[in-house]
């Protein structure tokens, strides 16, 4: 596969989910943090094995900010994500739970503009988030894999206070 490189992370900020291919039969994924020269920050890898396959139907509504999304027996908790589809705008995207309402309810944060009524018929795939053995609360340069499939990684940089993160998935592979 591609390397994927997302360059200069600043301030204190989530990298977009980088997709795996978790079909490729010698499963395989290096990861690669680099700081920029004296950078000062913090930063964990995070992966999920969720956004693939079928997805959960639900609907999403919007109070100001606030989007209250029913996804049926979701399984989520706050800080894991959830990827919305045919809802439209601002429903639409990759998002963390801000709060579990209850097993088939969560909130998360939207442009508080647009429509406050999804569409019918919305699409969720449930991304719970776990960390990379070995690279949680990294200060410095770090390395490290994923043997066991999954759907996407990415890194979630916690604090900053200067400088940029380099961010390198490397996926094995396959025959």
């Amino acid at each position: 596969m591609r390397p994927v490189v997302q360059r200069a992370i600043a301030g204190v900020a989530k990298s977009p989910w980088v997709m795996l291919n978790y079909l490729q039969l010698n499963y395989n994924v290096a990861l690669y943090a680099v700081p920029s020269n004296g950078a000062t920050l913090t930063y964990t890898v995070q992966y999920t094995p969720g956004g693939v396959g079928d997805p959960i139907s639900g609907t999403v509504s919007r109070v100001g900010a606030v989007a209250t999304a029913i996804i049926p027996n979701h399984g989520l908790t706050v800080a894991d994500s959830v990827q919305v589809a045919q809802a439209g705008a601002p429903f639409d995207g990759v998002f963390d739970v801000a709060s579990v309402v209850d097993t088939n309810t969560i909130t998360y944060a939207v442009a508080n503009s647009g429509p406050t009524q999804s569409n019918a018929d919305v699409k969720f795939w449930p991304l719970p988030v776990f960390t990379v053995t070995g690279m949680s609360a990294q200060t410095t340069r770090g390395a490290g894999s994923l043997t066991n499939p999954a759907g996407a990684v990415r890194v979630n940089v916690t604090a900053n206070t200067g400088g940029t993160l380099d961010f390198w998935v490397l996926e094995g592979f396959g025959r």
